[in-house]
């Protein structure tokens, strides 16, 4: 009788205590990201289009700063034609073409 009381207990409790302790493996979901445009470069396709650089000029030179400190190589490779951008306002056709080469290389 202990006996079947025993098998009885460890039928009842067994199966319990063993919920929630699975060893198996859970598949992560799959999440697609979509890359963003950086702040510049959309800044830059704006002045592109518009052929000026006008009240952009601090929020375009405040994104450059930020490049600077996140992806220096390419604050580096548009350097010269951030300078020479800046210093074309006034000539819409050089600003369309200087903002238009460093979309390019972004």
């Amino acid at each position: 009788m202990k006996r079947t009381l025993a098998l009885a207990m460890l039928a009842a409790v067994g199966p319990v205590s063993l919920v929630g302790c699975s060893t198996g493996t859970t598949n992560p979901s799959s999440v697609s990201v979509k890359p963003t445009t950086p702040p510049l470069k959309t800044t830059l396709e704006g002045i592109a289009s518009s052929g000026q650089v006008g009240s952009a000029a601090p929020e375009l030179q405040a994104q450059f700063e930020a490049l600077k400190a996140s992806d220096s190589a390419k604050a580096d490779a548009i350097a010269a034609d951030m300078d020479a951008l800046l210093k074309a306002e006034g000539n819409p056709a050089k600003v369309k073409q200087l903002a238009s080469q460093m979309v390019g290389k972004l």
